[in-house]
């Protein structure tokens, strides 16, 4: 039976939670100590590097709601729609592997700005 501590969507949830509320001490207990994030900006940095480049912007985020999520054996998938303190917010996508009840690695696939910058039903070149 999966309990709260082993369950992978709720690891996952209880990640977005405690970078939100800015509780490291919580927040270091979910990550692996190989665990590794990768982002269009970010090639597969360790925790250190984590916890130096990312962590700092956690101060800006108001809520991290989840909008749709999938547990695929150690993968969770997950949407979610961030709204920032300066108002505004965005939406992405992410991968995150838990094992063991900590998260070994975060793949994030950055999505768009909220509201969208781009009038409903149109498109924009960059």
């Amino acid at each position: 039976m999966m309990t709260p501590a082993n369950d992978p969507l709720s690891v996952v949830r209880q990640s977005y939670d405690s970078f939100v509320a800015r509780d490291r001490a919580t927040h270091e207990t979910l990550l692996a100590p190989e665990f590794t994030f990768t982002s269009p900006y970010d090639n597969a940095i360790d925790r250190q590097e984590f916890y130096r480049l990312c962590w700092p912007n956690g101060g800006h985020f108001v809520a991290i709601d989840l909008v749709e999520t999938c547990v695929q054996g150690e993968s969770v998938f997950v949407i979610y729609t961030a709204t920032l303190a300066g108002g505004g917010g965005f939406r992405n996508a992410e991968r995150h592997v838990v094992r063991n009840g900590t998260i070994h690695s975060i793949e994030v696939y950055f999505g768009w700005s909220l509201p969208h910058p781009v009038e409903h039903g149109a498109h924009s070149d960059p």
